[in-house]
């Protein structure tokens, strides 16, 4: 199933500017649906796994444009809307940040994009190229282990690989989060630069 059209050299897509967060999230959950119906086939994505994610507001059109350009380009082959600010502490403890590889466009409209390198795989909210992403994901999970989760397989081994995959967060180190994980928290950043943001589920208190 194809999640990323790939354009001939006569087919200059944008999206409009009415087209808002609130249509990304839509698209999102058909989408969501339909990857769905195509990995059961090899993987209980959900057995062990929970996440509720929400698709923060400043996530508009003009973000989608941007990451799909990037990828078209191949500037990038995968690119993660991380769930906390991307120097998030839990951020820089789970994938092997890559800074010297990190890119910029600043004068990309709207209001410019900016790239965070990493290294590691997570299968929370993120984009890639189809093709790439079944070569270089779905074949290569081993068949023994296709009742685990992908990211259980893959980020070890992305992350240690000295051999980088042109692996991304979206926006530079202090923007994020870009989704809100309802089950696991986040973390950003205050105007005064400290570390705030909600726990996560276990940690909450339970209404009595």
């Amino acid at each position: 199933m194809e999640v990323v059209p790939r354009w001939g050299p006569r087919h200059d897509l944008r999206l409009a500017p009415r087209f808002v967060a609130a249509d990304v999230q839509n698209i999102l959950d058909v989408l969501q649906q339909e990857v769905a119906r195509y990995f059961v086939l090899n993987w209980d994505v959900n057995s062990g796994r929970r996440h509720d994610l929400r698709l923060a507001a400043r996530f508009v059109a003009a973000d989608v444009q941007n990451i799909l350009d990037v990828l078209q380009q191949e500037v990038a082959r995968y690119v993660v809307l991380n769930r906390d600010v991307n120097s998030g502490p839990r951020t820089k403890t789970y994938f092997d940040m890559r800074s010297e590889q990190s890119w910029e466009d600043t004068g990309k409209a709207p209001a410019g994009i900016r790239l965070t390198g990493m290294a590691g795989f997570s299968d929370q909210a993120h984009f890639a190229e189809a093709d790439w992403y079944r070569r270089e994901v779905v074949h290569a999970i081993p068949p023994e282990r296709q009742l685990t989760c992908m990211e259980h397989v893959l980020h070890d081994i992305w992350k240690q690989d000295p051999e980088w995959r042109r692996t991304f967060l979206y926006g530079g180190p202090d923007d994020g989060p870009f989704v809100y994980d309802l089950v696991h928290g986040v973390q950003v950043r205050g105007l005064s630069g400290q570390l705030v943001g909600m726990k996560a589920m276990p940690e909450r208190a339970v209404p009595g």
